[in-house]
């Protein structure tokens, strides 16, 4: 029961983030819906809207259903006791309801995409469809006209040209001239919203400073420190580790927020003031966020210190607090994710198309970025927020395998629990040897080093330092409260134990039943291990 409650804490929040992220993927970013750039040509641009405005019904009932669906799934590994079950469900649970939540973007993005391609293949210029034109109707006549006379249809698309570059000059000039004065802010819809983000968020530069960092990551470090020069037994010694790792976790929430604050601004309105403003009020929430996220890191890694140094605390004080820093640590993602939607909206009408670069063909499902062309490794993702990773770069193809190696070893894993949980233990003299072994020889003790043999009826208060806890096995080192550490091959729901020394290790062991532990202990007994 314990771990579903753990895992639905924390599991849970990871889902509902991923819902609320892509359920606004028909919306325009930065020029960008669905992953796809918005038609630069005016009339396109319409037709592409319409188009999105149909799926878009489609696409949130089937974003809806897919999250009701993945909500109810989960709650069945209530009902089975194995711990190895309840983590499966859960871990395959988790992977699927990613993939199965970015189906629908993805269905939409390829349709859109189609559409797209068709509709810009059909496109033709004026001047091109008046010489086809008169190409149909007097063939050869390109062929003798006069010297230096223009055709019917030059003449079209020369004109055409030029009234284009015409409205396209006259269009910058007067958004060069509507972005002068602080009178441009009241002339745009949506403004009071737009020019209370602009001032509250762009009052001063906006970038990440090593000062607020450092302090969350020198308190981390002090804790380390702290618990090092207080533990007073091995078993507090072998956890320093733990605490060490927690606590340079801080530090590199500094060099996300520096890395991301790096990053190229991007262009999305032909006024500057718009995009420096629109970058800093970006970069800002980011920042503030990372910043959270150092502290927070900071108090869970003394809480771990303080829970691991005293042992009149269990150590499930530290499961909830696990539990308590990731549900926190969404809760802060979800506020951030929901301001840099808000900051969206305020600034989507003053985000021009024609500004982006149309590199659809780079992006597979909108998703999944490759350009050998583009050398940067990470780029701004288009769907959802933060980036992407280019799979055409050395690095990315690395950083790619990685994922996909962590992504395919979690079935791995979930098996490798199954088989743990469902393989009897077993325990047996062999020769001059007590050989534990479950999938592998876990234990091999030559009978002649045992000593102080004893069975008892009664396990201490164990805790585990490192090895498999499970309803029905207990492997590895363990700690005993107040009385050092023990290692440590039974199945915790027998009801005889067998207890000894060997090469000053405190054991405690048990075959797959009581009889059969029974007979072992009978056996080491005859051998004289008492």
């Amino acid at each position: 029961m314990l771990l579903n409650i753990i895992l639905f804490v924390s599991t849970y929040p990871v889902i509902l983030i991923m819902y609320f992220v892509l359920k606004y993927s028909g919306k325009n970013r930065n020029g960008t819906v669905f992953g796809l750039c918005v038609p630069k040509d005016e009339a396109l641009a319409k037709e592409f809207y319409k188009q999105v405005q149909e799926k878009q019904v489609w696409y949130q009932r089937r974003m809806r259903t897919t999250l009701i669906l993945l909500l109810l799934v989960p709650l069945v590994s209530f009902a089975t006791p194995y711990f190895s079950i309840q983590f499966t469900i859960w871990m395959l649970w988790l992977l699927l309801g990613i993939v199965f939540l970015e189906l629908p973007c993805i269905l939409v993005n390829r349709e859109l995409k189609v559409w797209k391609k068709s509709a810009v293949a059909k496109m033709r210029l004026p001047g091109q469809l008046a010489e086809e034109s008169a190409d149909a109707e007097m063939p050869g006549a390109k062929d003798v006209r006069p010297l230096g006379m223009d055709s019917d249809a030059e003449k079209a698309e020369t004109e055409w040209k030029k009234e284009e570059r015409k409205k396209s000059e006259q269009k910058k000039a007067g958004q060069k001239e509507a972005g002068r004065g602080e009178n441009w802010l009241a002339a745009t819809s949506k403004s009071e919203s737009v020019r209370l983000i602009e001032l509250s968020e762009a009052g001063q530069v906006r970038k990440t400073k090593l000062l607020p960092f450092l302090i969350p990551t020198f308190i981390s470090m002090a804790a380390v420190a702290a618990y090092y020069l207080l533990c007073e037994d091995s078993r507090g010694q072998k956890m320093v580790w733990i605490v060490f790792l927690l606590a340079i976790v801080t530090p590199m929430f500094y060099l996300a927020a520096g890395w991301m604050d790096k990053q190229r601004t991007a262009v999305v309105s032909y006024d500057s003031e718009v995009n420096l403003n629109y970058a800093r009020a970006k970069k800002q929430i980011w920042n503030r966020l990372w910043l959270l996220c150092a502290w927070l890191n900071t108090v869970f890694t003394a809480f771990a210190a303080l829970v691991l140094r005293n042992e009149k605390i269990t150590v499930l004080w530290l499961l909830w607090g696990t539990v308590a820093y990731v549900a926190v640590t969404m809760i802060f993602v979800l506020v951030a994710v929901r301001k840099v939607n808000r900051l969206e909206q305020c600034y989507e009408k003053k985000i021009d198309p024609l500004l982006n670069e149309d590199d659809d063909d780079c992006w597979i499902w909108g998703m999944l970025y490759y350009n050998r062309a583009d050398k940067r490794t990470l780029v701004e993702t288009r769907v959802g927020y933060g980036t992407a990773t280019n799979m055409a770069t050395p690095l990315g193809k690395g950083l790619m395998a990685f994922a996909a190696l962590a992504f395919l070893s979690l079935p791995i894993v979930c098996v490798w629990m199954i088989l743990l949980e469902f393989t009897p233990i077993r325990l047996m003299v062999q020769q001059d040897y007590l050989v534990a072994e479950q999938l592998k020889t876990d234990y091999r003790i030559a009978v002649e080093d045992i000593e102080e043999l004893e069975l008892v009826q009664e396990l201490p208060e164990l805790s585990k330092n490192a090895g498999t806890g499970m309803d029905n096995l207990y492997k590895g080192n363990w700690h005993i409260l107040y009385a050092g550490d023990c290692e440590v091959f039974l199945n915790p729901e027998n009801g005889l134990f067998i207890k000894f020394m060997a090469d000053g290790e405190l054991y405690y062991m048990s075959a797959e039943d009581d009889g059969k532990t029974w007979e072992v202990y009978e056996k080491l007994k005859g051998w004289g291990g008492d």
